[in-house]
């Protein structure tokens, strides 16, 4: 498993590395780890998609990448 992740997580589309987050999270595998490494992703579909893996996990780390999240946003894109 932890090949395809990381070979989806690198993956130059975007949307790619979004079904890795939306496969992390319907599998149970590693979300905090997959968020943690798509958090500072330069596309906005991205940390989006990073934001609503994130909901209901209720840790530490899961606080930390909601607040590097919002840090990112540029008040421009109104979906995020």
């Amino acid at each position: 498993k932890d090949t395809y992740f990381d070979q989806a997580i690198s993956d130059p589309d975007e949307n790619i590395r979004i079904l890795a987050l939306r496969a992390a999270k319907q599998q149970q595998y590693k979300i905090e780890s997959v968020v943690a490494q798509l958090a500072g992703d330069t596309s906005p579909a991205v940390r989006r998609e990073a934001a609503l893996t994130l909901r209901g996990i209720n840790t530490k780390t899961a606080d930390e990448l909601w607040t590097k999240l919002a840090m990112a946003y540029d008040g421009k894109d109104r979906w995020y």
